[in-house]
């Protein structure tokens, strides 16, 4: 399985500053948390593709900001703004396979929307279809304070979209919700694109893997039944450490338990 780091770590840096400073840590996989339209800049891009080249790196998803307000965009009562925000999106996707990624993360609609799981998936399968028109995948991430946050409303998405859906695991997320790993990776039934991957101990959620007290190759284990390979991305807050050195330690642990044979 491949381990990266994912740009977010380091929020609110910008990001192509975050990028390059995530490749000198040894990342060569990584994914990229846009934070401003003008980073879908074409320019903006190139200097992103030769940070990436130089290091020898791949980009294996992005992660939009946007992702704040998908609620509104993609799952109100009006048509046209979703028809909108399709148009929008394309761009994201047109961007995510510019610089060669394979996903893009979704969080969807806010955890209190009243909308059946049947029309928020058929939401989701209009969206998902115009990500693979662009070439990549739309992967619906597991966001405790979202609608598709907990192990039953992920399974359901699986029985109504079979294998047209694809998931982000954020183990950190399922920590939040109360529920374990082996029941949300069961519930997403292979279908995972990228995990997010996190350590944690008691009074703190989020912590660069190795800091904490999750049993990392117990997870490894799961991921490996659901015939995972990766990638796998240490995306923690930026409190979440003190020096940037911590996470290159925290890479060469999580490879080292995740690449073993």
């Amino acid at each position: 399985m491949e381990v990266g780091i994912s740009t977010a770590c380091l929020y609110p840096m910008e990001t192509e500053q975050a990028l390059a400073l995530v490749l000198e840590q040894g990342a060569h996989t990584v994914e990229i948390f846009f934070n401003a339209e003008c980073e879908y800049n074409i320019t903006y891009l190139r200097r992103l593709q030769a940070l990436l080249t130089r290091a020898g790196a791949v980009v294996s998803s992005i992660h939009p900001y946007t992702a704040a307000y998908e609620s509104m965009m993609f799952f109100s009562d009006y048509p046209s703004r979703f028809s909108d925000s399709v148009s929008q999106y394309r761009r994201t996707f047109a961007v995510a396979a510019f610089l060669g990624a394979k996903a893009v993360v979704f969080h969807g609609a806010r955890k209190d929307l009243p909308m059946p799981m049947e029309q928020y998936c058929e939401r989701f399968a209009r969206l998902a279809h115009a990500a693979k028109e662009e070439g990549v995948v739309l992967a619906q991430e597991n966001v405790a304070r979202c609608k598709c946050g907990g192990v039953e409303q992920v399974a359901a998405m699986r029985r109504i979209l079979g294998n047209d859906v694809r998931f982000v695991l954020d183990v950190k997320q399922v920590r939040r919700t109360g529920e374990t790993v082996e029941a949300m990776c069961a519930a997403m039934g292979g279908q995972i694109a990228c995990v997010h991957l996190s350590d944690a101990a008691y009074g703190r959620d989020c912590l660069l893997p190795g800091a904490g007290q999750v049993d990392l190759p117990a997870l490894r284990g799961r991921l490996a039944l659901q015939g995972f390979v990766g990638p796998l991305l240490i995306e923690v807050y930026r409190t979440g450490f003190v020096h940037h050195a911590e996470l290159h330690t925290a890479l060469s642990l999580a490879t080292r338990i995740f690449s073993s044979e």
